[in-house]
């Protein structure tokens, strides 16, 4: 079975107005969060060995602390623009591309997308997958194409679960 993590940014800031949303940073718990929530995950059975993430800042930061704890270089760290604000048929291509890799992966994006997503995989009712929560899917090494229920939710934390 091979691992899929996908992963929602951590807690951002509103505080600077004028800022895109796209720019929005993480605020001070989420900075707090991602390291805990990254080092959770550094020691389960195989971490991702990539990651593949939203270009929005806050995105790019989680996934920053991630690489960190799972001590992965920057050839292991691939920004992919459709995942920002991704809906379903943004996050079928994104996976159905990512198919001939054989690492273990992360994906790091937003809600509702990553929620919708992990549902739809894994047919479960996950009702909000919250700031910086991580979900590990299992799904057949040989997969040809991505289709709803063909996942089986591994693991669900969220930094609540962890505190």
């Amino acid at each position: 079975m091979k691992h899929i993590t996908f992963i929602r940014h951590a807690k951002s800031s509103w505080s600077e107005h004028g800022l895109s949303d796209h720019d929005r940073p993480l605020n001070h718990r989420g900075q707090r969060d991602a390291p805990v929530m990254a080092e959770w995950l550094s020691q389960i059975d195989q971490p991702p060995e990539l990651i593949i993430c939203s270009t929005a800042l806050r995105a790019q930061q989680t996934a920053e602390a991630f690489q960190t704890a799972l001590d992965l270089d920057q050839t292991n760290f691939i920004d992919e623009p459709r995942l920002y604000m991704a809906g379903m048929q943004e996050w079928i291509e994104v996976l159905q591309d990512s198919l001939a890799r054989s690492e273990p992966m992360a994906f790091f994006s937003h809600n509702p997308g990553i929620t919708q997503i992990i549902n739809w995989l894994c047919d479960e009712d996950i009702l909000n997958v919250p700031t910086c929560g991580v979900a590990i899917v299992g799904i057949p090494e040989e997969l040809k194409r991505f289709d709803s229920g063909l996942g089986t939710l591994l693991e669900y934390k969220t930094p609540k679960t962890l505190r």
